[in-house]
């Protein structure tokens, strides 16, 4: 991981940065210096190691030839997601974003059959991606699957929505929901909103799990300009605070 934070910050010669030792850490049997080389992947931001995570996210056979091994383990996997947040949390170009985004969607598309850290993982990274919101309007992406804000916000308010999922893992989807929810236009947030109140309103039923992760989850929505989504938030957040 020190190899990979160098090499975000400084230019590394080629063949010396982690891209280049990857293959050898991530064969070679030992758990820890696999799981260390991924998240070191995604530290360095080199664009070269997005198609590593990403196979390795996607249990792909690229990934699996690299590891040497029949299937990519959920930890593996789940700490690709992670790699891939880091990867692109400071702005990468267009189609770097959208391929990590794309990926990550489709693993959280795969159900609620997987792997429990991997799903955690997958929807707490997608929540991280800063896709463009473009409204209602329709924006053609030459031929390749569009991709925006309000697609996060859809697959991260059906993943919540998914009774067939853990309901820890329903209310841990409350925080990435809201952290896209505060980057939408107001008349895109306004149904991840509802979704966030819901688990604090007076006669819900929701677990205490639920209710609190709602509550962070307000925090990061309301921003404190006196409009009508602060407005919503902090009645809920008194409403929550005062229940007993």
């Amino acid at each position: 991981r020190a190899l990979g934070r160098i090499e975000s910050d400084w230019d590394v010669p080629e063949g010396m940065g982690v891209a280049g030792t990857a293959q050898a850490l991530l064969s070679d049997g030992h758990q820890g210096s696999a799981e260390a080389t991924i998240v070191a992947l995604g530290v360095s931001k080199d664009p070269a190691a997005t198609g590593t995570l990403i196979a390795l996210l996607t249990d792909g056979m690229a990934a699996r030839s690299m590891c040497k091994v029949d299937s990519i383990d959920s930890r593996r996997r789940s700490l690709a997601a992670y790699a891939l947040a880091l990867a692109v949390r400071d702005g990468v170009d267009d189609g770097t974003e959208k391929r990590v985004a794309g990926a990550l969607l489709d693993t959280l598309r795969d159900g609620h059959a997987a792997p429990y850290d991997l799903q955690l993982a997958t929807a707490l990274a997608l929540g991280s991606i800063p896709l463009d919101d473009h409204g209602d309007g329709t924006i053609e992406d030459e031929g390749a699957v569009h991709l925006c804000l309000k697609m996060q916000l859809g697959a991260l308010t059906e993943f919540v929505r998914d009774e067939r999922r853990h309901p820890w893992l329903r209310a841990h989807g409350l925080i990435p929901l809201a952290r896209v929810a505060a980057r939408a236009r107001p008349e895109t947030r306004d149904a991840a909103l509802e979704r966030l109140i819901e688990p604090l309103e007076l006669n819900s039923k929701a677990s205490p799990e639920a209710q609190q992760s709602a509550a962070i989850a307000l925090g990061l929505v309301a921003d404190c300009d006196a409009d009508a989504v602060d407005a919503k938030a902090l009645d809920a957040l008194f409403r929550g605070a005062t229940r007993g």
